[in-house]
């Protein structure tokens, strides 16, 4: 899989929770957030 590297602005508090859960599900911080992303695209296509 081809990567981009970019930066993100988050405010300490979420930067905070996201390295907690991270942390607890065994991901690393980007994993992570890729994650997410991933599931919120998925969700908001199922939404149209």
């Amino acid at each position: 899989m081809e990567r981009e590297q970019m930066t993100i602005r988050l405010p300490a508090d979420l930067k905070e929770k996201i390295q907690r859960e991270a942390d607890k599900r065994g991901f690393s911080f980007n994993g992570l957030v890729i994650e997410f992303l991933r599931c919120g695209l998925e969700q908001s296509q199922e939404q149209k």
